[in-house]
């Protein structure tokens, strides 16, 4: 088969899932953290490309997500490292 004939039907996949709407994405998330007071650090890697992304903190890796799937995770005030979330996002154990 002729490599340009290859290349252009790659192409042509390529824009078809572009044009399709997301319905499954998959990644291995790697999380660490050099010490027990250290910001948590993760990674992405795709599993077909084996591409990987690197996040600084967990607020970083939460904007990649919202911007990989459209959806808003979290408030913004939610995601400070450490500690409880605020007063009004927890649940009450006794209504």
């Amino acid at each position: 088969m002729n490599a340009g004939i290859i290349a252009g039907n790659k192409r042509q996949v390529i824009a078809r899932m572009q044009k399709q709407p997301t319905k499954y994405i998959a990644f291995l998330l790697r999380m660490w953290r050099e010490n027990e007071t250290a910001v948590w650090r993760a990674s992405l890697q795709d599993p077909h490309t084996h591409r990987r992304r690197h996040f600084h903190d967990l607020p970083s890796l939460l904007s990649f997500l919202e911007t990989q799937t459209g959806v808003r995770w979290l408030p913004d005030s939610t995601l400070s490292q450490g500690g409880d979330p605020p007063p009004d996002t927890q649940k009450n154990a006794n209504p």
